[in-house]
Formats: C-alpha cells, sequence, structure tokens
C-alpha cells in the first residue's frame, strides 16, 4: 500500500511525464543532504524488486543509453517528488516505519 504513489510516479517516468507535472521541481544533484538517503532508497528498492515498477524503470532507462548512476538518479528524483507530495499533505505518519 506504501507504494502504489510511488508506481505510478516511477511509470510516468518512462513517458517522460514525471517532471513536467510539478511547479516545484526537487533535484537530487543540488540537494546533497537527501542525496544518499533517497539512491538508498532507491537502491534498496532495485535489490528487493519492490515495487518492481521501480526495476522495470530502470531496466527502460539503462536499454535507452542512461548510465547506472543516471538511471538511478532519475528514480530518486520521482521518489523525491513523492516524498514531498506525503510530507505536503500531511500523511508522513502513514507511512513512517516508527509508527505504533
Amino acid at each position: 500500500m506504501a507504494n502504489t504513489v510511488s508506481n505510478i510516479t516511477i511509470l510516468d517516468l518512462t513517458k517522460g511525464h514525471c517532471q513536467q507535472e510539478w511547479k516545484i521541481r526537487l533535484t537530487i544533484k543540488n540537494n546533497e543532504i537527501l542525496r544518499e538517503p533517497i539512491l538508498e532508497i532507491v537502491k534498496n528498492q532495485l535489490e528487493n524488486n519492490a515495487p518492481p515498477e521501480t526495476k522495470i524503470t530502470y531496466n527502460k532507462l539503462t536499454k535507452n543509453g542512461y548510465n547506472d548512476f543516471q538511471s538511478r538518479q532519475m528514480i530518486g528524483q520521482c521518489v523525491a517528488i513523492e516524498l514531498f507530495e506525503i510530507i505536503k499533505m500531511g500523511l508522513l505518519s502513514k507511512y513512517s516505519l516508527n509508527t505504533i
């Protein structure tokens, strides 16, 4: 359930729509504080194949000429946008592992 929003955005990335729908563009490259944890999220998603759309998108990006880092960074940008939206909507506690 926690990944349903991310799945939509990650799938949109393969169509080139991920960044275009947002007025605020978050880039990992420009925010060093978030870069490492977001890339860790992408790494975990790829290793665990959860959600599977992350691996599908990664494979499509690398087949289209993007290197490993570029592919992970683009997926990470979508993760960052989803995190921003979750925080903006006040839903962070719903997705937190520390909730009781």
